[in-house]
């Protein structure tokens, strides 16, 4: 039986590569906190239409979803009394989407006994809808990386798909078309969202330099203090979706260092910079980046 209090969620709202995995396992990793992943992609998981690779249906415990025992019970959790569920829940309906989202997300708490959810989809248009829903306590968490840092990203993973790794120079124009998205979307999130209470913006950069801190500040305004646990995440279980590859082969003496990847300001040419700056100045000004490298 559902409970008639909305359910607490933690939403990560943002761009690709901005560390949103990390982020997710993280807070995950909270004794009170369950984390699905990028939740979105639940379907590519489990429908029987879905085009994604065997491969690529891996969950963060390193089993295939259609192996791993959480996964399992959770299916068969939401089959119970309901033979023919729908999958969708990216549905643009408002009613259906609650639905099926609370019906979810429900059944992922039951199971792992913990009251808050976090979501790490960091599509904007799946927050906008659990905003409007009254079954859901929202936190919003705005992960933002330095744009020539993500597009940077973005440049070399073009490379390595055209198995081109040396050749990563060459491909400049993913670079620049990555940072027109990041500008674009952090701006539109930025102006729709920053007046709303429920509003934190969190600078990649700031999390790694001090995980305690920013955590602590994340986990405030629902009540929760911060676990030392949560800095070990390696040691825990995750079942995550999708994600950074960074996700999968997590165990307890595999330890990771949080630390931020600074090869863009050691690898970027001086002309490719000097234009992004250009290319993407007010952005930058808005999240505090510098012009400067450091």
């Amino acid at each position: 039986m559902l409970s008639d209090q909305p359910i607490k969620l933690i939403y990560i709202v943002g761009t690709g590569n901005s560390g949103s995995t990390l982020l997710d396992l993280l807070l995950g990793s909270h004794s009170r906190i369950e984390s699905g992943g990028e939740i979105f992609k639940f379907p590519d998981f489990f429908s029987l239409a879905s085009q994604r690779a065997a491969d690529k249906q891996v969950c963060t415990c390193g089993v295939h979803v259609k192996d791993c025992g959480y996964w399992q019970r959770v299916w068969q959790q939401l089959h119970l009394g309901n033979s023919s569920i729908n999958l969708d829940i990216n549905t643009q309906h408002q009613k259906a989407f609650e639905e099926r989202n609370l019906q979810l997300i429900s059944a992922l708490l039951a199971l792992s006994g913990k009251a808050i959810f976090c979501d790490s989809s960091k599509g904007l248009g799946r927050l906008k809808r659990f905003l409007k829903s009254k079954f859901f306590d929202v936190t919003i968490v705005h992960l933002v990386r330095d744009g020539r840092a993500v597009s940077f990203s973005r440049q070399k993973k073009a490379a390595r798909k055209a198995n081109r790794s040396d050749r990563w120079s060459e491909y400049q124009d993913s670079y620049f078309k990555s940072l027109a998205a990041w500008k674009r979307e952090n701006a539109k999130i930025y102006r729709r969202l920053s007046t709303d209470p429920r509003y934190y913006c969190l600078k990649y950069e700031d999390l790694v330099a001090d995980p305690h801190g920013k955590l602590t500040e994340i986990l405030a305004p629902i009540d929760l203090k911060f676990e030392d646990q949560q800095l070990a995440f390696w040691q825990a279980t995750h079942h995550n979706l999708s994600g950074n590859r960074m996700r999968l082969g997590l165990t307890p003496s595999t330890p990771r260092v949080i630390q931020r990847d600074t090869s863009y300001l050691e690898n970027l040419p001086y002309s490719q910079w000097w234009m992004s700056n250009l290319y993407a100045f007010r952005e930058l000004k808005m999240f505090g980046y510098p012009l400067l490298r450091q």
